[in-house]
C-alpha cells in the first residue's frame, strides 16, 4: 500500500477536534473556534464553506442519518445542538459575517429534573453516538445521557453516573444493543440500553480517549493518555494485550477495512498505521517521512473515506491533511 501526501487546508482560528463525512463526498470538520466548515475533496484549491457557528468550542459532531435528520454537534459549553440543512447558508470561510444558526435548539448538558442524579450545571459533551433508538452522550462528570430522537430536535430520556471522573468517549457494538465508554479514571465500561454496566476493562493508567470494536464486536481496542494501545475479549473483558504505540496521548483511533488496517493519532505529532489482526505497525506519517506535509502539533481526530480511499486529519495546528492510499501499479 502506497501512501502520500494530497493537500491541506487551513483556515480554522483553533485546535481541530472532530471530523465527519458530509453530503456528496464532503468532509467536515470543528473545534476549538466553534465554527463547522465543509471541504470538498474534489476541489482542494476552493476555500471551505462555513455552515454554522456555535458559541463555543465544539468536540463532537455526528451528520445527518437514519436516526436524525439534521447535524448533531457537542463540545466545550455541554449543550447539544441539533441543526438542519434548510436552516444555513454556505459563505466563504474568509468572510467575517458568519451567521448564528436559526432553526436550531441546544440544551444544557445536564437539566433539572434527571431520572437519577442531581443537576450540577454545565459540562462538556466529549463524544455521541447512536445505539438502539436512542442519541447517547458522554459528558465531563462522568455521566451518560439518553435522548429521545422521536420528535425534530432530541430531548433528555435519561441519565445514568458511569464514572468517578469524565466520560471521553463512546463506541457502539456492531451487533448487539452494547456502547463501550471510556472515562478519565483509565476504565472502559459495557453498557445496556438502560444505562446498566455490563462489563468492566481494567488495564489503562490515564484517561481513555478512543475505542474501536473489532472482528465484528468480538474485540474491543482502546487508546489512552497513557500512550498505549490496549486490545480486549468483549466477552469477557479480558485484556489480551497492551503496549506503548505513541510517544504521547493516543488522542484517537479509526477503522481503515480496504487495507485491514487500524489507524491511530498522538499527541507526538504521528499518525501509526496497524494491522488490524496482527497490531504489527505497518506505516508511519510524521514530519520525518513527510516534512513539508506532516503535522505539526498533536494530532487530534482521524477520519477514512472509503469511496476515494482518503485519510483525513485533523489537529492543533489548525489544519486538516488529506493523505491517499493506492495500491502500487505493478506494471511498472
Amino acid at each position: 500500500m502506497e501512501i502520500y501526501p494530497l493537500f491541506q487546508w487551513p483556515g480554522h482560528r483553533d485546535a481541530v477536534y472532530t471530523l465527519a463525512a458530509g453530503a456528496n463526498g464532503q468532509a467536515v470538520s470543528a473545534g476549538g473556534d466553534g465554527i463547522v466548515v465543509a471541504w470538498n475533496t474534489s476541489q482542494p484549491h476552493n476555500p471551505g464553506k462555513a455552515m454554522f457557528r456555535l458559541n463555543s468550542g465544539i468536540y463532537i459532531l455526528l451528520p445527518p442519518s437514519a436516526h436524525h435528520a439534521g447535524w448533531l454537534a457537542g463540545g466545550r459549553n455541554g449543550e447539544l445542538h441539533s441543526i438542519f440543512s434548510d436552516s444555513y447558508s454556505h459563505l466563504p470561510y474568509s468572510s467575517t459575517e458568519i451567521g448564528d444558526i436559526h432553526g436550531s435548539i441546544s440544551a444544557p448538558g445536564w437539566p433539572t429534573p434527571v431520572s437519577n442524579g442531581v443537576a450540577t450545571g454545565k459540562t462538556p459533551i466529549h463524544d455521541l453516538q447512536f445505539m438502539g433508538n436512542w442519541l447517547w452522550s458522554a459528558h465531563g462528570d462522568g455521566r451518560l445521557l439518553r435522548w429521545n430522537l422521536e420528535d425534530r430536535f432530541p430531548s433528555i430520556d435519561a441519565a445514568f453516573a458511569l464514572a468517578p471522573s469524565a466520560l471521553r468517549c463512546l463506541s457502539t457494538h456492531p451487533s448487539a444493543p452494547h456502547l463501550a465508554s471510556g472515562s478519565s479514571d483509565g476504565k472502559i465500561r459495557l453498557t445496556g440500553e438502560k444505562g446498566e454496566i455490563l462489563q468492566e476493562f481494567v488495564g489503562h493508567t490515564l484517561s481513555v480517549f478512543s475505542l474501536l470494536f473489532l472482528v465484528g464486536g468480538k474485540y474491543l481496542l482502546s487508546g489512552s493518555r497513557d500512550a498505549h494501545l490496549a486490545v480486549w475479549e468483549t466477552e469477557s473483558g479480558k485484556l489480551l494485550g497492551r503496549f506503548p504505540a505513541h510517544m504521547g496521548t493516543l488522542n484517537h483511533l479509526v477503522a481503515i477495512p480496504e487495507c485491514g488496517w487500524v489507524g491511530s493519532a498522538g499527541r507526538d505529532k504521528e499518525i501509526r498505521l496497524w494491522d488490524a489482526h496482527s497490531l504489527e505497525l505497518r506505516r508511519v506519517i510524521n514530519r520525518e517521512h513527510f516534512p513539508q506535509h506532516a503535522h505539526t502539533h498533536s494530532v487530534n481526530r482521524l477520519l477514512w473515506m472509503p469511496g476515494q480511499r482518503h485519510l483525513l486529519s485533523a489537529g492543533d495546528d489548525r489544519k486538516i491533511r488529506v493523505w491517499q492510499f493506492s495500491q502500487p501499479d505493478l506494471a511498472n
